[in-house]
């Protein structure tokens, strides 16, 4: 009895997987594109409306050890890279560089720095090489609530 271990069925299988597999790293690759266009765009509509150079990042936390809990992963936040101050009274907004739109670094009742920022980590898109990294996309719901209301009231 001959019996062939590999058979021409077998090739056969071996490139139709072959292919399968081209064609969803194809589709990856153009899902991973997609997404990089996508921040890169939310960035720059921000960039245009907003009167202060920033930069996405991230609150840096206090408490270095191990998290007790499963964490998601950290909001992107506007961070000023110079000073910057709008409105009057109540509305006021005044930021050193360093700080969040959203929030700012010091409390101002206690004296107390409530965090320590650092840029945030930027994506692969998957290409490789040095272009291939980009920057997050504005995640902190509050950083862009005050972005759109220093773009319509600024």
């Amino acid at each position: 009895m001959s019996s062939v271990f590999y058979s021409q069925e077998d090739k056969e299988r071996e490139q139709r997987y072959r292919v399968q597999g081209d064609i969803d790293r194809e589709h990856q690759l153009q899902r991973s594109l997609a997404l990089r266009r996508q921040h890169e765009q939310a960035n720059e509509s921000l960039r245009r409306r907003l009167p202060f150079r920033w930069q996405g990042g991230i609150r840096k936390p206090r408490y270095q050890g191990e998290p007790m809990w499963e964490q998601n992963l950290p909001a992107v936040h506007i961070m000023l890279l110079e000073p910057f101050e709008a409105g009057a009274g109540r509305n006021l907004i005044s930021r050193q560089a360093g700080e969040w739109l959203c929030r700012s670094a010091i409390d101002y009742d206690t004296g107390e720095l409530r965090y320590e920022g650092e840029k945030a980590p930027q994506y692969a898109d998957g290409t490789g090489g040095p272009a291939a990294l980009y920057d997050q996309q504005i995640t902190c719901k509050n950083c862009l609530q005050r972005a759109m209301l220093l773009h319509h009231h600024g």
